[in-house]
């Protein structure tokens, strides 16, 4: 049976196409196209599109590292906040110092922010540090003695007996001189009263309160009233006993201003009751009480004869 006419590859070149027309082959061959197969399109995904964007030159942002700029932030606030406390706040703040220098090439504005907060922190802490050891200093200067006279002065009675010749006899008070009971003010408007004295115990408090002598105790009570225009603060230290030319400070864990260690903090109008503990040589007692409430300020003193 002869094939159908049509378009068939040539016996003679099986590369080209002849036209058969059911009896013969016809003429011109024609060169057969060769075959393209398509293949389908394949589906564009996300991390294809990912991977165009990274090979374009745009790659995503990543997201800054904002730790220690938060953290320089946070430590110096906290280290604002506790500079009152000894030593924490300085800590605290030199904390913040390093965090935030190491910061700023993360997020500027919050370490800048935790640079100045720690740095603040420290400066309070030192300006409180100063004040506070200003105190003893002024009340050893009004005294008029030297720290190695006053030394002198208490170990002096530690090789003799107490109770039969005092190291030091008490000065006597000047007549009208202000004393148990009276009141004298500060220049800055506290008025100071001493509403008694009791010398001669060897131990004060208990518990974790309980103190012990060297010598034996002189306990002064007082009481403080600030009728100034402005909150006034009086640290313990700022009280001072007398016998003769040598002062004598108080024990700051031993004395208290009502339930308050360390310091009364009085608004104008208000009053604090206090009891200032003195450790004192053995069989002497204190002649004198005063308050200095500044390096300006004049010392007032009360007998307590």
């Amino acid at each position: 049976m002869s094939a159908p006419a049509g378009w068939y590859p040539d016996p003679e070149n099986p590369s080209q196409q002849r036209w058969w027309d059911g009896q013969q082959w016809g003429q011109p061959a024609v060169a057969q196209a060769p075959v393209v197969t398509a293949s389908a399109p394949q589906p564009v995904g996300y991390a294809d599109l990912a991977g165009q964007v990274q090979q374009g030159g745009q790659p995503g942002k990543p997201s800054q590292n904002r730790g220690l700029a938060i953290s320089a932030l946070i430590l110096g606030i906290i280290a604002l906040a506790l500079s009152w406390v000894p030593f924490v706040g300085l800590i605290l703040g030199i904390a913040a110092l390093v965090f935030g220098f190491l910061a700023l090439k993360q997020s500027k504005p919050m370490a800048i922010t935790g640079l100045a907060a720690g740095a603040f922190a420290i400066i309070l802490f030192v300006i409180m540090i100063a004040v506070v050891a200003s105190n003893p200093s002024s009340s050893n200067s009004t005294s008029g003695e030297s720290p190695a006279a006053v030394d002198s002065a208490e170990e002096a009675p530690a090789d003799e007996e107490p109770a039969a010749e005092p190291a030091e006899e008490p000065a006597a008070a000047p007549a009208g001189a202000p004393g148990i009971g009276d009141t004298v003010t500060a220049e800055n408007g506290v008025a100071f009263t001493v509403t008694g004295m009791e010398c001669g115990a060897t131990t004060v408090g208990e518990g974790f309160d309980e103190a012990t002598a060297k010598g034996q105790f002189c306990v002064v009570n007082i009481t403080l009233a600030n009728n100034g225009s402005e909150p006034q603060t009086i640290w313990v230290q700022d009280i001072t006993g007398l016998i003769g030319g040598s002062s004598f400070e108080a024990d700051s864990m031993a004395s208290k201003f009502g339930e308050d260690y360390w310091t009364a903090d009085l608004n104008p109008g208000l009053t604090s009751e206090g009891t200032l503990v003195f450790d004192v040589p053995a069989g002497q007692k204190l002649d004198t009480v005063e308050l200095d409430t500044g390096w300006f300020d004049q010392a007032v003193a009360v007998s307590v004869q």
